[in-house]
């Protein structure tokens, strides 16, 4: 496990289920073990071949891409629905690029830190990014597979530990776009290590 970076990811999809539903947007931030920025990039995934592909109607593209009701609400709302409509990205492409950068970056095989991003994230890039997920299925696009650590930081155990504890504890905007909500997520993963440091200082 490489420790001295670590990835913050946040994927958009075009709904809830990894089983069907598909990546739309990948946002990624390098961090170093201290939460400072390395880099940053986001990558859209383009429509239109898709969309070429059944004949022009949107309606098909809609259904071959499981997409549901409120996430292309959300989508349209966000401004994120007409970047794929002008992008000509394809997700084996984005796979492929965004495992690239990973490396390139010198995050090969680190920790993917995000919010809910196990429960959620990591199903998506299991069922269609597995460059990037490493150590897990490769059935579908193996080229991120082999770039990001089995472990994960689920930065949403900050809120949960919060609300517990009765704290009050500031949220990003979680804006449905996805470098910016990976950003978000960093913000609490910087509070996240603010409070391992004074637990373990104790």
């Amino acid at each position: 496990m490489n420790t001295n970076r670590l990835v913050v990811l946040d994927l958009e999809t075009t709904g809830l289920n990894p089983e069907s539903c598909e990546p739309i947007q990948i946002g990624v931030i390098i961090v170093t073990n201290r939460f400072e920025t390395v880099a940053e990039k986001e990558w859209t995934i383009g429509i239109d071949d898709r969309v070429q592909r059944v004949g022009g109607r949107l309606p098909n593209v809609y259904n071959e891409m499981h997409w549901e009701a409120q996430a292309l609400a959300m989508h349209v709302s966000s401004g994120l629905h007409a970047q794929c409509c002008e992008s000509d990205l394809t997700l084996s492409e984005a796979d492929e690029e965004v495992a690239s950068w990973i490396k390139a970056n010198g995050a090969e095989q680190s920790p993917l830190v995000g919010n809910n991003v196990g429960a959620f994230d990591r199903q998506f890039l299991r069922r269609w990014l597995p460059k990037i997920n490493s150590a897990f299925l490769r059935r579908w696009l193996p080229k991120i597979n082999s770039a990001l650590h089995y472990r994960h930081i689920d930065v949403s155990a900050a809120y949960v530990m919060a609300q517990v504890a009765g704290v009050e504890m500031a949220k990003g905007e979680r804006r449905h776009t996805a470098l910016s909500d990976a950003r978000d997520s960093l913000i609490s993963a910087r509070l996240l290590l603010r409070a391992v440091e004074n637990t373990v200082n104790l």
